[in-house]
């Protein structure tokens, strides 16, 4: 009888507590992240370099400025994104993930304009 009442008890539980939202249903993907955050860091690089340069721009109405082209260039709003960053800010697994697809985008995009830099210049 104890037995039976336990395994009832953990039934219970166990369905009680199973929720049918998807959490990763507006997540979005890795793949769409990578390029977003990237962009949002090259931003950031720039706005800093133009702000050393020229100390009377506001170097955070900037950032918000290109964040804001970012994110319409990718049709995102600011809460999807952010939500998603949620997501992966709290899995550490899935951030190491997306920011090592970062890296890697980063590296591509790098030799790409390194490429087409050498052939713009080659005698």
């Amino acid at each position: 009888m104890n037995k039976r009442f336990f395994f009832a008890i953990i039934v219970v539980v166990t369905v009680a507590c199973k929720s049918n939202y998807n959490h990763t249903q507006n997540v979005l993907p890795v793949d769409t992240m990578k390029v977003v955050m990237f962009e949002m860091l090259s931003a950031e690089e720039l706005s800093n370099m133009i702000v050393v340069k020229d100390t009377l721009q506001k170097g955070k109405k900037l950032n918000v400025q290109f964040y804001q082209e970012i994110l319409k260039k990718h049709h995102l709003t600011k809460e999807a994104f952010y939500a998603s960053y949620k997501y992966f800010d709290t899995r550490p697994d899935k951030m190491k993930i997306l920011l090592d697809s970062v890296t890697a985008y980063a590296e591509r995009m790098k030799q790409k304009e390194n490429d087409r830099l050498y052939k713009k210049n080659k005698f």
